[in-house]
């Protein structure tokens, strides 16, 4: 007879939650890994399909499925035929086509500058001489003239018209300037006020500081004797901005900067002066003057001129500081020596519409804004159209 070995009790252990910890990462370890096997079976199958596909079909082991044709797409095999339907579809096609195809677009360009119209008579120093000079230039201004530009002081330093500024000896005439402003705006002209700048021999002999010096402390001139202005001079700025509200609060609303120049230094000097003065950006030191003047006389509207010849000589510190300027117009002068770059000289500035100012050159016939000196054009033309341009 088979004895039955008694049953013991089981022992149950609980586990340790690490273990089960270790359980659950195993379990979905795997569960993980056979996805990235099957991504992975999947991918390469896909990748290698469409090549070996197109093999058999190459080797024509395979046929190659046909192409679905659509109303859109097709096109009949005889052009001479045409129905209803082919008419439809060839509209429709046309219809995709200017739906789908993006039209070229031309960049952006920036609108033409206006060029204010500007139809000015430069007058002479002696014009301004007395009261009664001033009123005989004038009579003798043409009708079609809008502006008369009024040389108050000119390069060398002199000045034409009646002002404690300065050097006394300086001063050549001695009408008031309000009286000068106001006698050319009651004949129905602008008075525009011309004043240069830089080139000035007089101011700078009597303050040397306001000019330039060399290391030894001497007062520097050019070749000829000639000293001017520095831009980097306080005196020279505080002095240019005086005379720039003398003339704003005489009753004057324009005004054009003559002499906005650097001198021309020779390679040996320029050792001997300050480095501002060969630096590339010295140009600057011009846009400072002239921002003083502005802030000085704020209701003034502010022109520079440039010399066309210096400009064609490469001397480009002029228009560097003029294109950073807020400036209405850049006056151009034009002479026999530049008549042929006239087109280059129209497009110095970028920043600013040029007006050519014409001197001793006969203007063109479709110039529209201009100045014209007062000795290059008959006395007393009755229409410049018509009138044969004197030159000298």
């Amino acid at each position: 007879m088979k004895k039955f070995k008694p049953k013991g009790r089981k022992i149950y252990r609980q586990k340790k939650p690490f273990e089960r910890f270790r359980v659950f990462w195993d379990n979905t370890t795997a569960v993980i890994s056979t996805l990235l096997m099957v991504a992975v079976l999947g991918f390469v199958g896909y990748s290698a399909g469409a090549p070996i596909l197109k093999f058999l079909q190459q080797k024509e082991i395979l046929s190659k499925p046909e192409q679905e044709t659509s109303d859109v797409s097709s096109v009949p095999d005889n052009p001479e035929i045409s129905n209803d339907e082919n008419d439809h579809s060839t509209d429709v096609h046309a219809q995709v086509i200017d739906e789908t195809e993006i039209p070229e677009t031309e960049p952006p360009t920036e609108p033409p500058m206006e060029i204010p119209e500007i139809r000015g008579w430069l007058l002479e120093t002696s014009d301004l001489a007395t009261e009664q000079a001033l009123q005989d230039a004038l009579a003798a201004i043409p009708e079609h003239i809008t502006h008369v530009m009024l040389p108050l002081k000119v390069s060398g330093g002199d000045i034409y018209y009646a002002t404690n500024s300065g050097s006394p000896n300086a001063v050549k005439a001695a009408v008031p300037l309000s009286t000068i402003c106001q006698t050319v705006a009651e004949r129905g002209f602008e008075p525009v006020a011309v004043l240069n700048l830089l080139e000035d021999s007089i101011y700078s002999a009597k303050n040397p500081d306001a000019g330039y010096l060399l290391d030894n402390g001497e007062f520097w001139k050019d070749a000829f004797g000639n000293s001017y202005l520095s831009p980097f001079s306080t005196l020279t700025v505080n002095y240019l901005s005086g005379l720039a509200a003398e003339v704003e609060q005489s009753g004057f609303t324009q005004m054009i900067c003559e002499g906005l120049v650097f001198p021309q230094f020779q390679e040996r000097e320029l050792s001997h002066l300050d480095a501002r003065c060969s630096a590339s950006d010295r140009y600057t030191a011009l846009v400072d003057v002239v921002q003083s003047m502005q802030e000085s006389a704020p209701d003034i509207d502010f022109y520079i001129q440039i010399d066309g010849e210096a400009v064609l000589n490469n001397q480009t510190a002029t228009i560097s500081a003029a294109d950073r300027l807020d400036l209405e117009a850049i006056f151009v002068t034009v002479n026999a020596q530049t008549l042929s770059e006239v087109d280059t000289l129209r497009e110095i500035s970028e920043e600013h519409p040029c007006i050519l100012e014409w001197k001793g050159v006969e203007p063109l016939e479709d110039e529209k804004s201009y100045i014209l000196a007062s000795d290059s054009v008959s006395a007393n033309p009755e229409n410049r159209e018509e009138t044969q341009i004197i030159t000298n």
